[in-house]
């Protein structure tokens, strides 16, 4: 795999150069024939090396592609240096003079001798290594091809299975009816079953192929593996052999497929094509063009690597297969492992976290664990093997079959989607990171290629969906922006990327040695501890990589070391394009940064930079510059403007919406943007744009940054005087912004501006009609703009309304057609809510889902008529509103609802379709309102003041399946069976003055959960036994608690958590206690933060922290 790395980069680095060499010959006049030159050598080892990749090379052709690389290099990083110097002449005084008088200029003549002779010296060498390739015989494919590996499956399952029985069960309700549904009965059903290779994607099409349930449904089962290399005739040839039918010759496609189409009509037939991988429509139509005479009710299942494949395919939403969950890789294990062995089972249940951290939820790996420690027959030894099982794992011997399974992703990959899956090595196991990170870091090693109509980050992003698509990037939550995810690389994966990447790439974690080689370009250097607590000076050591493209710093406090030695890395590190110093804890960089001409990314996320230093505006280069969360930094470089190839510009503070006292504080830190950073009309990102009072620094700036995109936050909005100046920032232009934030200072004296100018301004901040969610912050003016409540903003999602407190009306934003979340707050001067505020329209509100009123001290009353229905409405909150007395609207669609200090309120009327309510100090209603909440799923009662709730109110709350009852100072105790029967889950926590339970918690025969948190006088538990659903018992914060309950815990206890509870854990510290005897039989333990894990005795030790 190393030598196909090789290729790839070489490829990718030819490429680069040749891409240079063009644009170049068009900026340049004076270097055309050493440039031609070049251009031609290129070119020529370019198409050598399409035959090269395919070629599995000796030891010589190895050095040979070493040889080519170096020169490879070499040849960018002086094209790379040209073209710097092109720029930089670019933003001198009169250039177009400058050029003409060059003749003449002794500085330029040299400079242009210099380059002439270094051109023509990597020219010569490239010639002579090229020379050398008829030495290989290139033309000559001998590589065994990965496709001919590649495993082939059966129709028959595993001997043991498990964790996959819900995605049967969830695939099988789909796909044949139960009673009188008719899913699927009016045509062919297509399923599609995806996720990364090795998975279990086959094993659970095999349970589906092999269920009862299939068997009764279908009259004909057929199994047809696919495989890596689509043939359409073989693969329709397959299907007819697996109807029991011979298989036929020749290349008439028209015979098999009508023999397919006799045999299926009439019947209703099952057919699994296993490992698909084709993604071309038009193949996949022809395939299954015979399989539509099948009876009413057919269905065909396809296993795929690939999410494209299997979104082009389904005809239902397809199935994502995700890894194993930690108690069934330890089931895995242990079915392979321990052969009912009670002690083995005892040792492998106490290492249950230790055997899923190592084995990555992937069932090959838990097998092949199982197996290791079923041949040690010495228990004893089993610990070491789990513990070592990640990296024993990682040698090839032992995972063949996966590794092969993921070159055979790698090796369809088209060519320009190769390096930047190797360039992906250098991401330490398990970071999380975004996609904007990873495309700009690819950005700025020209990873990507050209299109003439597109944004280069746009094409950044398909490589990057694609490679998301094919299962080599697994999503993983969302991120803090709400539109956007984060996302990793699977262990195989990344296994398979640092194969591929061979030398180029590495990661230095600082606590494990580590040889690092001069050849290498890409490196992450990984802190796990305290920087001062090394043996050795790392950054000393990655000075020696000379030629280092990228360096990315993952978890160290630079504070701990001398600016000088970033210094001396600066000096050292002249060829870097990418340097990440993110959450670094860096207050200064060094003013040599200035000489790294070839940066193209630096990012500083995180940090505590207060002010960068003048020479980064040298950085002719430069395409980000990364300050997101730099809350100390004061200003940025005058001549920022320089910067000519910036295009992130990021300056985005995540707690600007959330906290507007915290965040007016940040934001008067940055005072005012550079001069003249209108002239950067390249930046696609300038996420804030702060506005001054100083020259060439207002807000008209924004008038030509027509490229924006993402979102823009304009703050200190105070200080724009003239309604014409607001005109001026051209915000209607900009129709790439997506989230859009006019913020105004709070308590700033604006007198001497009458509120007709006041009004005017935001009226001439009108944004594009694309814009997607909207926030107004700190608004002086009484009335919004009229451009708020007219459907113009036809594509507005989400609008937040925060502190505009001279505001007397709310305009009519039942009109915008799309809008779903709604925040309206700290409206002071607001008295009611008329039904002006729903609009005009037959139907009000048509696509809001949440609405929230918060902190609007006047507001009594929001008047409804028969248009305000918001029929989609499906959460309300109501905080702070200290006058609101009553809802007088249906919400026919009303799930979630939360009254929160509402002193005046009157109480609630029936909302059948309501299931989660939160209720917070409504003492003086919520008992009045008791029956209103028949059909609540959820329910949370905070900071009511009773000492003891009312007796047999909770008898009709049937419906009610989750209660959390908080912070109830006063309340010392419940009346007997005052929980409802149905709870599954119970909490109570802050309530300080509790003392006991109510009896009859016993008889809660269905509670899966229990929670008790920060109840001071709590002593004891009821018995707890008997609770047959029992499963998971926390415990903390409860200083009275001495022993668990004297009959024992449930049989079913699977998690139990007591942590901070001090008299229980002084008397659990005793080996003898009866408590230890009371938890040997529950799964996981934690007391006070440590694991505590059964032993072969019975009894529980700890073990981890």
């Amino acid at each position: 795999m190393a030598e196909m790395a090789s290729s790839a980069f070489l490829q990718v680095v030819f490429q680069i150069a040749s891409n240079f060499i063009i644009e170049e010959m068009r900026l340049e006049n004076n270097l055309q024939s050493e440039l031609g030159v070049l251009k031609k050598n290129v070119a020529m080892i370019s198409a050598t090396l399409n035959d090269a990749e395919k070629i599995n090379p000796s030891q010589p052709l190895k050095l040979w592609l070493d040889e080519l690389r170096d020169v490879g290099y070499d040849a960018v990083d002086l094209l790379d240096e040209h073209y710097a110097e092109l720029q930089r002449r670019n933003l001198v005084y009169s250039p177009e003079l400058r050029h003409k008088l060059s003749i003449i200029n002794p500085k330029r003549v040299y400079y242009r001798h210099d380059m002439s002779h270094k051109i023509k010296e990597v020219s010569l060498k490239m010639n002579d290594i090229f020379q050398r390739r008829i030495n290989f015989g290139l033309n000559v494919n001998e590589c065994t091809s990965e496709r001919n590996r590649h495993e082939i499956t059966t129709s028959l399952p595993p001997t043991h299975i498990v964790g996959r029985e819900t995605g049967k069960r969830e695939i099988l309700n789909n796909l044949i009816p139960n009673g009188d549904m008719q899913v699927g009965e009016s045509k062919l059903s297509i399923f599609a079953i995806h996720g990364m290779g090795r998975i279990g994607k086959t094993t659970l099409a095999q349970l589906i192929y092999n269920d009862e349930r299939t068997f009764m449904y279908f009259e004909m089962r057929l199994w047809v593996h696919v495989s890596y290399e689509f043939d359409l005739e073989k693969v329709t040839r397959s299907i007819l052999e697996s109807m029991g039918e011979p298989q036929s010759t020749g290349i008439n496609l028209d015979t098999p497929q009508r023999r397919i189409q006799k045999k299926l009509k009439g019947k209703r037939y099952l057919l699994v094509l296993d490992d698909f991988w084709n993604e071309k429509p038009h193949e996949w139509e022809k395939l299954i063009r015979p399989l539509h005479k099948g009876a009413p009710g057919s269905v065909i299942i396809v296993t795929t690597r690939s999410k494209l494949v299997a979104d082009m395919v389904s005809t239902f939403p397809s199935y994502h297969l995700k890894n194993l969950s930690e108690y069934d890789c330890y089931s895995l294990v242990n079915q392979y492992a321990t052969r009912d062995d009670r002690n083995g089972y005892t040792m492998l249940l106490a290492s249950s976290s230790e055997i899923f951290r190592n084995c990555r939820g992937i069932p090959e790996m838990a097998i092949g664990l199982g197996d290791q420690l079923r041949r040690e027959h010495e228990i004893e030894k089993w610990d070491e093997i789990i513990r070592n099982w990640g990296e024993r794992y990682a040698f090839p011997e032992e995972r063949n079959e996966f590794i092969n399974s993921m070159r055979s992703s790698y090796s369809r990959l088209p060519s320009i989607l190769k390096p930047c899956l190797a360039y992906c090595s250098i991401i330490p196991k398990a970071l999380q990171f975004e996609k904007e990170w990873i495309v700009q870091l690819w950005m700025a090693q020209n990873f990507i290629a050209k299109e003439s109509e597109q944004r280069v980050e746009d094409t950044g992003n398909t490589y990057f969906d694609w490679l998301v698509e094919r299962s080599f990037f697994q999503r993983m939550r969302i991120g803090l922006n709400r539109d956007s995810y984060e996302y990793s690389i699977p262990d195989m994966v990344h296994q398979v990327a640092k194969q591929i990447s061979a030398e180029e790439c590495c990661v230095f974690d600082v606590d494990k040695p580590c040889n690092l080689s001069k050849t290498t370009k890409h490196m992450s250097i990984v802190f796990t501890s305290d920087g001062l607590s090394h043996t050795h000076d790392p950054f000393t050591e990655i000075c020696h990589c000379k030629g280092l493209y990228t360096l990315l710093v993952i978890g160290g406090d630079l504070i701990n070391y001398p600016l000088k030695l970033l210094h001396n890395l600066f000096d050292c590190l002249g060829k870097l394009r990418a340097l990440d110093l993110s959450y670094c804890n860096l207050g200064l960089l060094p003013d040599n940064i200035g000489c790294l001409k070839h940066l193209r990314y630096l990012q500083l996320r995180n940090t505590n930079i207060q002010e960068l230093p003048k020479s980064i505006c040298n950085l002719h280069n430069l395409q980000t510059l990364g300050l997101r969360n730099c809350f100390l930094l004061k200003k940025l470089p005058k001549e920022t403007r320089c910067l000519q190839q910036l295009r992130h510009l990021d300056l985005h503070l995540d707690y600007l919406r959330l906290n507007v006292n915290q965040t007016t504080q940040s934001c008067d830190i940055l005072k005012s943007m550079p001069p003249d950073i209108g002239l950067l009309t390249d930046l696609q990102v300038l996420s804030r744009f702060v506005v001054s009072m100083k020259n060439h620094c207002g807000i008209s700036e924004l008038n030509d940054l027509n490229n924006l995109q993402g979102e823009l936050s304009i703050s200190n909005l105070d200080l724009v005087k003239k309604p014409n100046d607001a005109a001026k920032a051209n915000l209607q232009a900009k129709k790439h912004i997506k989230r859009l934030e006019l913020l105004w200072r709070r308590d700033i004296e604006l007198h001497q501006y009458s509120n007709e100018i006041i009004e005017l301004v935001l009226e001439n901040l009108k944004p594009n009609s694309n814009v997607k969610e909207l926030n107004i912050v700190g608004y002086p003016g009484e009335l919004l703009p009229s451009w708020l409540g007219s459907t113009y903003l036809s594509n507005v999602r989400s609008i937040f309304l925060s502190d505009c407190t001279n505001c007397l009306l709310l305009p009519a934003l039942g009109n915008l057609p799309l809008l779903q979340d709604l925040h309206v707050k700290g409206m002071h001067s607001l008295k009611s809510i008329n039904c002006a505020f729903c609009g005009s329209n037959p139907i009000s509100f048509p696509s809001l889902k949440k609405l929230v009123f918060e902190n609007m001290s006047i507001v009594e009353k929001w008047s409804a008529n028969e248009n305000c229905a918001l029929p989609h409405l499906s959460e309300l909150i109501l905080k702070g509103c200290a006058n609101f007395q009553r809802l007088a609207h249906n919400f026919p669609s009303l799930t979630k609802l939360t009254i929160e200090k509402l002193p005046a309120f009157f109480g609630l009327r029936r909302y059948p379709s309501v299931k989660y309510l939160k209720i917070v100090a409504g003492d003086d209603w919520i008992w009045d309102s008791w029956r209103c909440l028949s059909s609540v799923f959820s329910l949370t009662l905070s900071q009511l003041s009773l000492e003891i709730f009312p007796a047999s109110l909770p008898k009709i709350l049937d419906s009610l399946r989750c209660l959390e009852i908080s912070h109830c100072d006063s309340l010392t105790r419940f009346p007997n069976d005052w929980i409802p029967a149905g709870v599954t889950y119970l909490c109570i926590k802050d309530c300080p003055m509790l003392q006991e339970f109510p009896k009859g918690l016993e008889s809660l025969k269905s509670l899966e959960d229990l929670e008790i948190q920060d109840c001071k006088n709590l002593e004891y538990l009821p018995e707890l036994k008997h609770l047959k659903s029992l499963t998971r018992l926390e415990i903390s914060g409860c200083n009275s608690f001495v022993f668990l309950p004297s009959e024992g815990l449930p049989n079913a206890l699977h998690f139990l958590s007591i942590n901070d509870c001090p008299l229980f854990s002084k008397q659990f510290e005793d080996l003898q206690s009866l408590d230890r005897i009371k938890i040997k039989h529950v799964f996981s333990v934690w007391i006070d933060q440590k694991h505590f894990r059964s032993t072969p005795g019975g009894n529980h030790g700890e073990c981890s922290n």
